[in-house]
């Protein structure tokens, strides 16, 4: 039941026009050697504390979206079709929407912080 509300509001976001074209090179992070499911790399996420993230702008080509809360801060990682990860160090739209919806402090994630993504699926 899960993946059938995942895709379906997939599909209402793009309708409404909340899917970006702005691309995945902004924080791209590494790429999977082999392409895995939405479903793998969530429960590859889980084990990290990463939770699926339902609010994200969703960008050509995304398969699946999750983050990790940190404070006020939260990782935001994303898979694509192509086995593509990007990732970013933003403020959690909980606690500073303006902050996060502006991109205040917002980085791309530094090698330190996705080893573990990279050990977790099995990349490097």
């Amino acid at each position: 039941m899960f993946w059938k509300i995942v895709k379906w509001w997939r599909r209402v976001r793009i309708i409404l026009g909340l899917y970006s074209d702005r691309g995945k090179s902004e924080h791209f992070l590494f790429q999977l050697l082999a392409p895995i499911t939405a479903q793998e790399f969530y429960e590859k996420m889980i084990s990290l504390c990463y939770q699926y993230d339902p609010f994200a702008t969703q960008y050509k080509g995304q398969i699946f979206s999750v983050r990790k809360l940190e404070d006020r801060m939260q990782y935001h990682v994303r898979l694509y079709k192509d086995g593509t990860i990007s990732g970013h160090y933003e403020h959690n739209y909980e606690f500073e929407m303006q902050g996060h919806v502006r991109g205040k402090d917002c980085r791309t994630m530094v090698e330190s912080e996705y080893a573990e993504l990279k050990t977790a699926l099995a990349v490097g």
